[in-house]
């Protein structure tokens, strides 16, 4: 009874550590990743993770006026060629606002090992997204956790952004 005093205060407050019996997560942690990057291939692996241009609500004033669904994916493709150019891999990785953007993301990063992941701006800037941010955060920082992140603003710039990561970071 006495043991059963001293803890009390801890389990009451959710300080108590408990063995672990299952991990909260829906999925494996730490997830199975694919095999480091080896440095003798050729460039590195780059994943844009954005909103479905489709999705994107183009009235949200944070956006620039005029921004249409052509010009994202016109932006998304530009930045995939840029990365190739420059002898990389890049993917993209297009979710949708909802619950399906966190298995979304697994199922990006699961493919190859990241070296880099570039969270676009429509996720990132407006202030709706906030929630959708933190969970595409959470989930590169499980699926990816060697990647070095980027931010773009905007789509053109995803391979500038990734650029950027990769010179500093590996």
């Amino acid at each position: 009874m006495k043991k059963l005093a001293l803890i009390l205060p801890f389990l009451i407050s959710g300080l108590a550590i408990a063995a672990p019996t299952a991990h909260p997560h829906p999925f494996p942690f730490p997830f199975p990743h694919p095999a480091p990057h080896d440095p003798t291939m050729d460039g590195y692996n780059v994943s844009i993770v954005g909103e479905a241009p489709e999705s994107v609500d183009l009235s949200d004033p944070s956006l620039p006026p005029g921004l249409t669904v052509e010009d994202i994916q016109k932006g998304l493709d530009a930045a995939v060629a840029e990365i190739e150019a420059a002898g990389n891999h890049a993917d993209l990785c297009m979710i949708y606002p909802d619950a399906t953007a966190e298995a979304k993301i697994r199922d990006c990063l699961s493919q190859k090992r990241y070296d880099a992941v570039v969270v676009g701006a429509g996720i990132r800037v407006p202030a709706p997204n906030l929630r959708l941010f933190e969970n595409v955060m959470n989930a590169v920082h499980i699926y990816a956790p060697k990647a070095a992140i980027a931010f773009n603003a905007n789509p053109k710039d995803s391979a500038a952004a990734a650029a950027r990561v990769l010179a500093k970071y590996k």
